[in-house]
């Protein structure tokens, strides 16, 4: 594990069990490897937050561009000379996020040609009417949809659309999930279906990037 993520100074987001705050910012002071890891204990109105031993904490943080999560344990904390809060050493930290296919609100400009039954998406261009649509959640092997077109569980569509500052996602192979009706407006949930697909990797760097700018947000937010 790169223990350089951990260095003195570094903002954490902690992300606790606590009623009043669910989430909380502080920096790294220290670490023993493979041990423990030391943080500023996070502060209300001068005073240090109660965090009892064994409670759950997930941490995210930000290191050269790159977003990680880890979970930890609260081991302990001083309040003399400093009020310190120690937490489990992580046996595992993810790049991105913890929860594998994590809905991000966007607003993306999406078009979309249905596929025939053995027909793959390549074989699809300029032969299949394109539709248009606007994504409004997307995740690593997913999207919602929203368009004037319904669209039957269980169909395949190829689906391409903006990402913005990094380019597009040029014909994904898609299968709808499911289908809401509501007037002319229709809300379809997809899947993308080979997540190996060139495309994936496109929506994987704008998520990063999404996440990234997230976290910023937060740390800014809740910074005293």
């Amino acid at each position: 594990m790169d223990d350089s993520i951990f260095f003195p100074g570094n903002r954490v987001v902690l992300d606790t069990n606590l009623v009043l705050f669910p989430r909380v910012t502080t920096s790294f002071r220290g670490f023993r490897r493979d041990s423990y890891l030391i943080l500023d204990t996070p502060q209300h109105e001068g005073s240090s937050l109660e965090f009892e031993y064994g409670m759950p904490i997930v941490l995210r943080l930000m290191h050269e561009s790159k977003v990680y999560g880890f979970k930890a344990e609260v081991l302990g904390r001083t309040t003399m000379p400093f009020p310190l809060l120690f937490l489990t050493y992580p046996q595992e930290v993810e790049s991105l996020n913890l929860r594998k296919g994590k809905l991000y609100k966007v607003m993306l400009d999406a078009s979309f040609a249905p596929l025939k039954d053995g027909e793959d998406e390549k074989a699809a261009g300029g032969q299949a009417e394109e539709r248009k649509g606007l994504v409004l959640n997307l995740s690593e092997n997913g999207a919602l949809l929203e368009t004037d077109w319904p669209l039957e569980v269980g169909a395949s569509l190829c689906l391409t659309f903006s990402l913005p500052g990094h380019g597009e996602a040029c014909e994904l192979s898609a299968k709808v999930l499911s289908c809401l009706v509501k007037g002319h407006a229709c809300w379809v949930e997809l899947h993308f279906s080979d997540e190996e697909q060139p495309a994936c990797a496109a929506v994987f760097e704008y998520l990063q990037d999404l996440e990234g700018r997230q976290l910023e947000e937060a740390i800014l937010r809740l910074s005293p």
